[in-house]
C-alpha cells in the first residue's frame, strides 16, 4: 500500500512538472525563461534539441486522462521522451512530436508521416479523431509559434464531422489574410462588391464560384473551367468581365491572382458564405 502511494505521488509530481514545462514552452521568452525551461526539460527527460511539430488531437468519444495516454508514453529505458504529451481536457491532447531530420526539408513526406501517425492513434483508440498540425518548429523556443498556429487552425477550421488532418502548411494564405484587418479589406472591396451585385452578366454567386475554382486550380483556366463544368471560352469571358468590374483588367497576372484571392476571402466573411 505504501509502495502504491509513493508511486502515485511520483506520478503526480511528474505530471505537475510536465504541466509546468508545457506552460513554459507555449509562452517561452528567451530573455527570462532559459534556465527554468532547461531545468524543467531535464527533470521531464524532454529533449530541447529536436525539431518538432505541434499537434492538437481531439475526440468527442475518447476520454483522455493521464491513465489513458499509454500510446504516447516512451519506453522507461529511454533517456529522453521523443514526444511530449499534455492533456488539455478530457477530450483534447497536445503533442509536441519529434520530426525526423529527413522530413524537415520535404513537406510532402512530413505530411504523409503525420497522417500515418494520426491513423495509428485512431486505430489505438478505435475511433476517428480531429487533428490539427503546425508547421515544423526548428527549435524548442519556437514551439509556442506552432502552438498558436494550432489554436488558429482549431478556431478557423474545427468541424466535428471532418476527420481529415488539418495542416497549417495547407492554410498559410488564410493565416496571412487573417492578419489583414477586415476594415482595410472593406475599404478596398465594398464598392467593387456592390458593382458586381448590380451586374447582370456575372452574378455575385458566379463570381464567388469562379474565384473558388481559380484558386483551387492555381489559376489554370482550363482546369477551373472543368471544375465548373463550363466551356473555357465562357469562363474567360466571365473572368475578364470580373476583372473589368474590379478595375484590374490591365493589371499583371500576379497582382490579379492576389486581388481575386483577397476578394474571395473578403466576400466570404462579408456574406457569411
Amino acid at each position: 500500500r505504501i509502495q502504491i502511494t509513493q508511486q502515485a505521488n511520483t506520478e503526480k509530481k511528474k505530471f505537475s512538472l510536465n504541466e509546468m514545462l508545457f506552460e513554459k514552452l507555449i509562452s517561452y521568452e528567451e530573455d527570462k525563461d532559459v534556465e527554468v525551461t532547461y531545468n524543467l526539460a531535464k527533470a521531464c527527460h524532454f529533449s530541447l534539441n529536436e525539431k518538432r511539430a505541434v499537434i492538437f488531437i481531439h475526440s468527442d468519444v475518447v476520454d483522455f486522462s493521464y491513465n489513458n495516454i499509454s500510446f504516447f508514453t516512451t519506453d522507461h529505458h529511454e533517456k529522453e521522451n521523443k514526444d511530449f504529451v499534455h492533456v488539455v481536457d478530457k477530450h483534447t491532447l497536445v503533442v509536441f512530436k519529434q520530426i525526423n531530420e529527413n522530413l524537415v526539408n520535404n513537406i510532402t513526406d512530413f505530411k504523409e508521416d503525420v497522417r500515418k501517425y494520426i491513423s495509428i492513434i485512431s486505430r489505438y483508440y478505435n475511433t476517428e479523431i480531429n487533428s490539427f498540425i503546425s508547421s515544423i518548429q526548428e527549435d524548442f523556443s519556437d514551439i509556442k509559434t506552432g502552438y498558436h498556429q494550432c489554436e488558429w487552425l482549431v478556431k478557423k477550421y474545427y468541424n466535428p464531422d471532418s476527420k481529415t488532418p488539418c495542416f497549417f502548411y495547407d492554410n498559410v494564405t488564410d493565416y496571412l489574410f487573417d492578419g489583414i484587418s477586415f476594415s482595410k479589406l472593406d475599404l478596398v472591396f465594398d464598392g467593387i462588391t456592390n458593382i458586381i451585385k448590380n451586374e447582370r452578366s456575372v452574378t455575385l454567386e458566379q463570381a464567388i464560384s469562379i474565384s473558388d475554382a481559380l484558386i483551387a486550380n492555381d489559376f489554370i483556366v482550363s482546369d477551373a473551367a472543368a471544375t465548373l463544368f463550363m466551356h473555357k471560352n465562357t469562363l474567360l469571358y466571365k473572368i475578364n468581365k470580373i476583372k473589368k468590374l474590379m478595375g484590374i483588367e490591365k493589371t499583371n497576372a500576379h497582382q490579379v491572382h492576389i486581388l481575386i484571392s483577397l476578394w474571395n476571402y473578403y466576400i466570404k466573411i462579408k456574406e457569411g458564405v
